[in-house]
């Protein structure tokens, strides 16, 4: 009993770590709405490696941000370079933003093409501008950084 007390334990932790669900609070949703941060994004993904230096386009979605909460719910037009077949990846990008427009978030990619990989959560972020139609965020990586640009739609 003690066994299944401690794995369920162990995967309720594991779950936490990697969840998805983000919430803001109600002042925080109302800064959102009037800086005009919601509505739908038009997200073109490039990718830039060490290894070759030229940036490539990597993908590109529909991200929609309501009451400061990131995600894509429609895939209608959606690419992904490392993953044709599978633009269904792009539903993991999850994030929000802070009262001061302020973005961080998630999603799941493959950052190579052609050998074996089976892909990592990229952490991005950025800043959103006020009443500007475009933006632009960022990621970290040790081979291959990630940049979303962002268009309002």
């Amino acid at each position: 009993m003690r066994l299944y007390l401690t794995i369920f334990f162990v995967l309720g932790l594991l779950s936490a770590c990697v969840s998805n669900n983000y919430t803001v609070n109600e002042e925080t949703k109302s800064v959102c709405n009037t800086r005009g941060f919601n509505g739908n994004y038009e997200v073109n993904l490039v990718r830039l490696c060490t290894s070759n230096n030229n940036p490539e386009d990597w993908g590109s979605v529909t991200m929609e941000i309501n009451d400061c909460i990131l995600g894509v719910n429609d895939l209608y037009g959606a690419t992904l370079k490392a993953e044709p077949m599978n633009v269904e990846t792009w539903k993991t990008l999850k994030g929000f933003v802070d009262k001061e427009g302020r973005v961080s978030g998630m999603v799941y990619l493959k950052p190579v093409i052609g050998i074996p990989h089976p892909g990592e959560y990229v952490n991005f972020f950025g800043k959103l501008r006020e009443r500007e139609q475009e933006s632009k965020l960022e990621s970290k990586g040790d081979v291959c950084k990630f940049t979303f640009n962002l268009k309002k739609i």
